[in-house]
């Protein structure tokens, strides 16, 4: 499990396509087990009372799958993925919005857990 924030992040210059706009977003990678993975988010003490973004990118930064809205609170599912494969997931708060949040695999489909990607993309 993640416990983590979309303040004080920085706001790094080359991102790949997203499904909103990035203003503070915060990268972590894994490596897939199996071809579909199913993940939990869910936020808390949001600054503005927006909540958070996410987006799944393979390792070429092509976006795969992406979840916005104000609110967010999500379980879903992430398919198509290539066992053994590196995938990125970014966290970025909707509208720029400043909040704490859990996020975690609810499923055992990676060979590991994600870690911080701390260059950015």
């Amino acid at each position: 499990m993640i416990q983590g924030s979309t303040a004080n992040n920085i706001l790094p210059g080359g991102l790949p396509p997203f499904c909103g706009t990035f203003e503070n977003p915060e990268w972590f990678r894994f490596v897939a087990g199996q071809s579909e993975v199913t993940f939990a988010l869910s936020t808390g003490a949001c600054a503005y009372n927006e909540g958070v973004e996410i987006a799944f990118y393979n390792g070429c930064n092509e976006l795969i799958a992406c979840f916005e809205g104000p609110n967010l609170s999500l379980n879903e599912q992430v398919s198509g993925l290539i066992p053994g494969r590196e995938y990125l997931v970014v966290i970025d708060g909707y509208n720029g919005d400043l909040c704490d949040y859990l996020f975690h695999f609810t499923s055992t489909a990676m060979t590991t857990a994600p870690v911080p990607n701390g260059t950015g993309v």
